[in-house]
């Protein structure tokens, strides 16, 4: 089975999985059902995870075939018989309700195209396709694009042979730096940069700062924390909050045992 169809994890309670792939999906999903069954084994051909695991979930190398009695052969020439095999390797763009030849939307290896902005079709620019993007921190990133400013005429698209040059520029300058086609929607850090393009372009306040520290902050303690992350929680601070929590923090350190400050 795919993630896709994955909804809870009481169905799978007594039974052995096996996921493949350890990106968002994978290590959500094995952690929920660490919970109701043994052992839940995470295959992959990353480095291996630097967090603690939850109880009875395992690690293992990637999958490399399946055989003809239905035994799964690792990377290590291992074999595994798990009653359950689940996929957690990405998605592939469907549109159902268009009609993608009729529009000249390509959709090949994880990309869509052509997309000005990764938002705008170029021909047709009233068609918007929104939340492409990957390794992106979501609802902000929505947020920035900007759909709304050119359907509302407050930002005016440049002409259609123009967007399609900057289409091709970009992709181009993403394939020649090394980044394979699959993986041109995938922004992590560039998101910053493509976040504040819009807000320029759209003539609306670039996202502040801390989003950028949070998502960083939330990415490494999910590398290091696995089972505790997600309970995490933040506070946004004005500047004269910030300066506090600083004068605090370096009061603390440079408290004796007695607990006078030292100059």
């Amino acid at each position: 089975m795919h993630s896709h169809d994955y909804r809870c994890p009481e169905p799978f309670a007594g039974q052995s999985v096996l996921l493949l792939g350890a990106g968002l999906s994978g290590l959500d999903i094995a952690q929920e059902l660490s919970a109701v069954t043994s052992p839940v084994t995470l295959s992959h051909s990353q480095a291996p995870l630097r967090s603690l695991l939850p109880r009875g979930m395992l690690e293992a190398p990637g999958v490399q075939r399946v055989l003809g009695d239905g035994a799964l052969e690792l990377g290590d020439g291992s074999l595994v018989r798990p009653d359950v095999f689940m996929f957690c390797t990405g998605y592939k763009f469907t549109f159902p309700f268009l009609e993608p030849g009729e529009l000249g939307l390509q959709l090949r290896s994880h990309m869509v195209s052509p997309l000005y902005k990764h938002l705008l079709h170029t021909a047709f620019p009233s068609l918007s396709i929104v939340g492409l993007c990957r390794a992106i921190c979501p609802f902000p990133h929505f947020h920035c694009q900007f759909a709304l400013s050119v359907l509302d005429g407050s930002f005016t698209l440049p002409s259609r042979e123009q967007m399609d040059r900057e289409v091709d520029t970009e992709i181009r300058r993403l394939l020649d730096s090394g980044v394979p086609l699959r993986h041109v929607l995938k922004l992590d850090a560039e998101q910053w940069d493509y976040n504040d393009q819009l807000a320029a372009l759209g003539n609306f306040p670039a996202l502040p700062p801390y989003w950028r520290s949070l998502y960083q902050a939330n990415k490494e303690f999910r590398a290091t924390d696995l089972l505790n992350y997600k309970r995490y929680n933040y506070q946004q601070l004005n500047v004269k909050q910030r300066l506090a929590a600083r004068v605090e923090r370096l009061r603390r350190r440079g408290s004796d045992s007695d607990g006078s400050v030292r100059s």
